[in-house]
């Protein structure tokens, strides 16, 4: 593709208008359904938040998920770019045991494209500071971490501070 920049405005051949737009605009059935699809998963899950506007109790329970990646400009990486790409996933289950403390239990996997994995199983107890609707939150985990190709299984602990909505 010939490109002509000037100023930082990027001006492409005659040739490539038509390649350009093809990418920008594809036209087919299955990316505008597939788009549906992730616009509206992405309104479903930016929306569960607002759905739940209730300060936590003595006796409930809690759950939370996450997660995260990256990746480099291909997933497989190679000698010169690294390792490509990871992503890994959270989970933890909470129990109020009573308006304030909360005790729980959380489990993290990350793998590596390069073949790489690692998790940990950590134990909390945490000290909710009950506003409106922010709750933030202090307290302490001890854990477990362990993984293969060279990652030291090894206990840990620590303090920790955030702040829930």
């Amino acid at each position: 593709m010939t490109i002509l920049n000037v100023q930082g405005t990027v001006y492409p051949s005659k040739g490539d208008r038509a390649a350009i737009q093809a990418v920008l605009e594809p036209e087919t059935e299955e990316y505008k359904y597939m788009l549906k699809v992730k616009v509206l998963s992405l309104a479903a899950v930016s929306l569960l938040p607002l759905a739940v506007n209730a300060q936590p109790a003595a006796q409930d329970w809690e759950v939370t998920l996450g997660g995260g990646g990256q990746f480099q400009s291909d997933f497989k990486g190679s000698p010169r770019s690294g390792p490509g790409g990871s992503f890994g996933a959270q989970l933890g289950l909470g129990y109020y045991l009573n308006d304030n403390l909360e005790a729980g239990v959380r489990q993290a996997l990350n793998y590596v494209s390069n073949g790489t994995w690692s998790g940990a199983t950590r134990a909390a107890i945490d000290y909710n500071f009950l506003m409106d609707k922010l709750v933030p939150f202090v307290g302490g985990e001890i854990g477990y971490a362990y993984g293969n190709r060279g990652i030291a299984d090894r206990w840990g602990f620590g303090p920790e501070a955030g702040v829930k909505y």
